[in-house]
């Protein structure tokens, strides 16, 4: 019987454990979930490596990170998250973990970012991966203005997404980048995904939360009829692969 949790009526249906890759099964389109921590260098040390070691990867970047700390707090109380993250710092070594995460290959970027935070954003991508980002004013769930931080060299390609919904704007900017596989290291309840899915591409997300994983897992089958499978166990919570 499944656990029933207030957060999104996520039903925890799936056995997700930290350091679980899972995917769909079925071979294209792609889609992979790692329920991992982006700020412990996961990413780096073992989702990344795992992709090499397998011929894959992804040509585009496109996330929706937590826009500050009281965000990241709220996420943690209401997803269970058992790691306390008190110190000041916590934020912008996220954003910095994400930055690195965002840049590490050259690929098209976008990562949408409440007003508050834009200025501080662009700031860290110019001092950390010496890239000059473009800013568009965008709307999240209908009403709050926000931002969409991108970089591509493909910018002749680009629709113009001022004033779209966040709901919209992964699929335009994915399609207007050709994209074939984008990664989403802060997959959530997967917006980035189901948009790849829409325009045939594939997606690799990452998210913290064992709920929230189980939740993307069984909307993503609900959507396209294909059958969460875990594939494998990496990380320091998992045998090594």
């Amino acid at each position: 019987m499944s656990k029933t949790f207030k957060y999104e009526h996520s039903n925890e249906d799936l056995p997700v454990e930290r350091g679980d890759l899972w995917a769909l099964d079925g071979t294209w389109p792609i889609i992979w979930l790692y329920c991992a921590d982006i700020i412990s260098g996961d990413y780096e040390s073992n989702l990344r490596p795992y992709m090499e070691r397998r011929g894959v990867s992804h040509d585009c970047f496109y996330s929706d990170p937590p826009w500050d700390t009281r965000v990241l707090r709220s996420f943690e109380n209401g997803l269970g998250t058992d790691e306390s993250k008190s110190t000041t710092n916590f934020f912008p070594d996220f954003m910095d973990a994400f930055i690195s995460i965002a840049y590490m290959d050259s690929t098209p970027v976008a990562i949408e970012m409440g007003r508050r935070n834009t200025e501080e954003t662009c700031k860290l991508i110019r001092s950390k991966a010496g890239v000059l980002p473009s800013v568009i004013d965008i709307v999240y769930d209908k009403k709050h203005p926000c931002s969409l931080i991108y970089s591509t060299d493909k910018c002749e390609d680009m629709p113009d997404l001022r004033g779209v919904d966040d709901t919209m704007t992964p699929e335009l900017f994915m399609s207007s980048v050709g994209t074939t596989i984008v990664l989403d290291p802060c997959m959530g309840l997967g917006t980035t995904a189901v948009c790849a899915s829409t325009i045939g591409a594939g997606s690799i997300g990452m998210e913290l939360s064992p709920r929230k994983s189980s939740y993307f897992l069984n909307a993503m089958s609900n959507l396209t009829g294909r059958k969460p499978i875990l594939i494998d166990r990496i990380g320091s919570r998992a045998r090594s692969c």
